[in-house]
């Protein structure tokens, strides 16, 4: 009995997942704060992912034909969300390399008047405190740089969209109302086919 269920509303209840993982991504682009610029294109995209999915709940082949076509542009937006991403963590790690040459020349610094052969004593007196406060900062700059990856933005996370939006497709394409040909006559041995 369940089973029977089960094969009678396949398509809806992938369907209805398919609505699901989109309004979880939905809440969750939101709860992150992912709606600067063109960060708003992944909420949106979940949105009308959403919308597609509830849709495409109606058994009409018309509609579920171009619901499908639309699946495949929701799938490319999640690809572009990568390069996007992609793109925005090169300028993170050209940002800290920057950062980090910039307090190495700094520390460089108080070599260079030991070698001018200024006396130790002094040459330790003016070093004690720009090399305390470049070895802070050298600090300080490897911390940034090592928040700064742990924040950078996800290269997967927006292929979610993707999957989501190819899961919706293969489930349209193997339904039985999108099919566009299908089997509904049997034949039996030694009946001839007709037709053609």
């Amino acid at each position: 009995m369940p089973f029977t269920f089960l094969r009678r509303h396949t398509t809806s209840l992938l369907l209805g997942f398919v609505a699901l993982g989109f309004a979880f991504l939905l809440v969750e682009l939101l709860l992150m704060g992912h709606t600067e610029e063109a960060q708003r294109i992944a909420p949106a995209a979940s949105a009308v992912g959403m919308l597609l999915s509830l849709g495409a709940l109606i058994p009409q082949r018309t509609l579920r034909t171009g619901i499908a076509g639309l699946f495949v542009l929701l799938a490319l937006s999640g690809v572009y969300g990568s390069m996007l991403h992609r793109d925005d963590r090169g300028e993170r790690e050209e940002e800290a390399l920057a950062a980090l040459e910039t307090v190495e020349a700094k520390l460089a610094v108080p070599a260079t008047n030991e070698a001018s052969g200024a006396s130790e004593a002094a040459v330790n007196a003016e070093a004690s405190v720009p090399a305390a406060e470049a070895e802070a900062e050298a600090v300080e700059v490897v911390g940034e740089a090592i928040n700064s990856f742990a924040n950078n933005p996800p290269l997967l996370s927006p292929l979610a969209l993707s999957g989501l939006a190819g899961l919706g497709l293969l489930v349209l394409l193997t339904s039985a109302s999108t099919v566009p040909l299908q089997v509904t006559t049997r034949q039996t041995l030694g009946t001839p086919a007709t037709g053609d």
